[in-house]
Formats: C-alpha cells, sequence, structure tokens
C-alpha cells in the first residue's frame, strides 16, 4: 500500500504546491483524512513523507451508493449490486479486489436476467401511467443553468430534465454542468493570488479558476476585480499616488480602492498626491534611474515623472526602466515569486525576443515562461543590429579589425571607450 511518488526521490522535495485538476477521485490517506484525487495527495505527502495512500475511496466507508444494477464479484465470493457497494466493502477491507464484472455465481446471474425482465414490464407500466396521469408537456422558465442527464443530453436547467423524466422515468441526472464538458473544465490554475469577485458572491483566488467555475456554470461571470465585499485584500507594494475625496493621499488605486470598500461614499479626486497639484515645479535631483509613463516618455528618474504627473494627473508610471527597455511591472514579479525577485543590477543583457532586460537574472525569468527565449549577448538590444556582409574594414582602438561600419558600431555600442583608428585592417 506504501505510495511514495518517486518524483520525491529525484530532488523534487521543494516544489510540494504543484497545480492539481479539479477532479473528484476520493483516495484515503494513512492520516484518515480522504482527499479529493491522488494528485492532492501526491501533494501532502511532498509534504510529509511519511504519510501513505491507504486506499481509493473516502475514509469514510459508510457511504451512500446509487441504487444501479450492475453487478461485480468481490475477491470474497461475494455479489455486490455495484462497484460503489464493492468500494465501500474494500474501504473496509483494502485486501479485497474486483474479479470481474457480472455475478459470482450462475443462480445469481439468472435471478438478475429475470429481475431485469421483470424490471422491462415494470417500466411499461410505469410509461403507461406516466401517459395517462403524467403532464410532462408543463412549462418551463428560460433559465440557462445546464445539468446532464444519464441518456448523455444536456438539459438547459432542472425543469427541462424532470420533464424528460416524466416522459421516461428509468432517465436521471448525472450531474450539474453539460454532458461531456466536465473534463475541459477541471484545468489546472497557477497558484497565483489576484482575487477576482464572482457573480455567485464568491471570492476568487484568480481568473483562471472563476473560469472553472464558469465552464461548469454558464449563468455565472465575473463582477469585478477584487475579493467580493472583502476590504482587506493584499495589495502591491507600487506607488501611484492617488488623492481620495477624503483629502488623503493614497499610493495607489488598490489602496483607495480598499478604503472606498470600507466606505462606499469615498471616490477618487485625481491621480497623484492630494494638495501637490499647485506646486509642480519642485528641483529634482540628477540621478539616472530612468522610469517609463504612460505618455510613453522616459523620465530620467521618478522625480521627474511625479513632476509631469503632479502637471497631468491622468499620467502613471508604467514600469521601471526605459519605454523601450524590458517592463518591470508587478504583474511579472506575480508571474514568478516575489520572494525571489531579481535585484536592479544594471547589467543589461539583449535577449532574442529583441527585449533589452536589465540583468540575467531577469533574462532566465523570461526563459523560465518561455523556453524558446535564449541570450543574444550583454549590452543593449540596440547593439545587435542587423549588418551587411559587405566587407569595408575598420581599425578599432581596441586593435579589433570590424568588417564594416555597421559591426563597428555595434561593437562601440558595448564599450563607448571604443574609436575608429583608420579604415583599413589593423594589421595594414
Amino acid at each position: 500500500m506504501w505510495a511514495f511518488p518517486c518524483k520525491y526521490l529525484q530532488g523534487d522535495l521543494g516544489n510540494c504546491d504543484i497545480p492539481c485538476p479539479f477532479v473528484l477521485r476520493p483516495v484515503c490517506g494513512s492520516d484518515g483524512v480522504t482527499y479529493d484525487n491522488d494528485c492532492i495527495l501526491d501533494n501532502a505527502i511532498c509534504r510529509d513523507p511519511t504519510l501513505f495512500k491507504e486506499h481509493n475511496g473516502g475514509c469514510d466507508c459508510n457511504r451512500p451508493c446509487p441504487f444501479v444494477l450492475r453487478p461485480v464479484c468481490g475477491s470474497d465470493g461475494v455479489t455486490y449490486d455495484n462497484d460503489c457497494l464493492l468500494d465501500v466493502a474494500i474501504c473496509g477491507d483494502p485486501t479485497l479486489f474486483k474479479e470481474h464484472n457480472g455475478g459470482c455465481d450462475i443462480i445469481y446471474q439468472v435471478v438478475v436476467h429475470f429481475l431485469i425482465l421483470l424490471k422491462g414490464s415494470l417500466i411499461k407500466v410505469i410509461f403507461k401511467y406516466a401517459e395517462e396521469h403524467c403532464d410532462c408537456n408543463r412549462p418551463c422558465p428560460f433559465v440557462l443553468r445546464p445539468v446532464c442527464g444519464s441518456d448523455g443530453v444536456t438539459y438547459d436547467n432542472d425543469c427541462l430534465l424532470d420533464v424528460a423524466i416524466c416522459g421516461d422515468p428509468t432517465l436521471f441526472k448525472e450531474h450539474n454542468g453539460g454532458c461531456g464538458v466536465r473534463d475541459n473544465c477541471d484545468r489546472p490554475c497557477p497558484f497565483v493570488l489576484r482575487p477576482v469577485c464572482g457573480s455567485d458572491g464568491v471570492t476568487y483566488d484568480n481568473d483562471c479558476l472563476l473560469d472553472v467555475a464558469i465552464c461548469r456554470d454558464p449563468t455565472l461571470f465575473k463582477e469585478h476585480n477584487g475579493g467580493c465585499e472583502d476590504c482587506n485584500r493584499p495589495c502591491p507594494f507600487v506607488l501611484r499616488p492617488v488623492c481620495g475625496s477624503d483629502g488623503v493621499t493614497y499610493d495607489n488605486d488598490c489602496l483607495l480602492d480598499v478604503a472606498i470598500c470600507g466606505d462606499p461614499t469615498l471616490f477618487k479626486e485625481h491621480n497623484g498626491g492630494c494638495g501637490v497639484r499647485d506646486n509642480c515645479d519642485r528641483p529634482c535631483p540628477f540621478v539616472l534611474r530612468p522610469v517609463c509613463g504612460s505618455d510613453g516618455v522616459t523620465y530620467d528618474n521618478d522625480c521627474l515623472l511625479d513632476v509631469a504627473i503632479c502637471r497631468d494627473p491622468t499620467l502613471f508610471k508604467e514600469h521601471n526602466g526605459g519605454c523601450g527597455d524590458f517592463d518591470l511591472d508587478l504583474d511579472f514579479a506575480f508571474a514568478f515569486d516575489i520572494a525571489s525577485e531579481c535585484p536592479l543590477l544594471d547589467a543589461p543583457v539583449c535577449g532574442s525576443d529583441g527585449v533589452t532586460y536589465p540583468s540575467e537574472c531577469f533574462l532566465e525569468l523570461a526563459i523560465a515562461q518561455n523556453p524558446e527565449i535564449f541570450k543574444v549577448g550583454d549590452g543593449d538590444c540596440g547593439c545587435y543590429q542587423e549588418c551587411d556582409p559587405q566587407l569595408s574594414p575598420i581599425c578599432g582602438s581596441d586593435g579589433v579589425t570590424y568588417g564594416n561600419q555597421c559591426l563597428f558600431e555595434s561593437a562601440q555600442c558595448q564599450d563607448s571607450d571604443l574609436r575608429k583608428v583608420a579604415d583599413v585592417s589593423c594589421g595594414s
């Protein structure tokens, strides 16, 4: 019964939160806990290697089973009416297993065939009674809450399925949601906390989890970003000041939204801090830490951008770095663990996607997201222009002969001290 996954012996102990599908196939752990499926149990085993799988099925061996006659034979020689009843028995005795479909002895099978014949006659009687006494054509509301019938048909709502059951009493409801769509709805979602509020009043951790819920219930939709009436949701550490109608300057829109959640009479007055709009011409230091504004302009530092925001409150900071450089927006940091965010070093490298990354660390994060990206070279991507193969030698001050002016300029882009010595090879 020991079920220790091999992957935990291969150095993968540090990743115990792998995404699992939304599939309900209960298994019982040795800790007496019922896990929704093997994947979730594997995550628990990863955290506690002493844990193992006891058996399939929940830890509660007295779960109810449907009244369905599909006989199976257990290894104890007992004929069970269906797989569910056998699973309940296996839950109580893990050494038990299924021998085969069908009853364990011929006499039982004869009885089953007799019951099937009797059932056929009984169904005819029920049909006749239904035709004579039931109103199977009653009107149903125009509500879209799909349910799946045992005939494999998706009905728009429970009422329409009830009408069908009225006409065919052998029919029953399989599950909520359309037939054949549940497997497509159970896709794994990332462990990212960006709460959104669904129209059912439930707060979902991110859009993906809400999409899974919408897949199961197409009447559901997204109300807004942020939790439902959750006034204490976390906000990013981003400085984009906004002024509230209460005269308070909030560091960003998210913090103002949290305040509005607690006081619905509050609203946003304008971008930028409160009380600073009349004094926009404050001095700024001569520091080069480029930032990109929402107007597409690269400002030498945050102070200069703040002055521009003061003059134009609709303006905001897009990201650190120039507007043509790599976007250091917080969304990127969320996509990877903020705890492992790269230090902001001035050591640019060029990626094959044409993006200039602040350092190799950020390039490696991008490669982790898109393995097709690779490093072109050190320095700005503007230094790696495509050059014509035409030969027109130039001798550089570093003693290197460059094939033509384009190649020389690319090298000069990476080394600002490089100078042209002559329009011939260096050895000439």
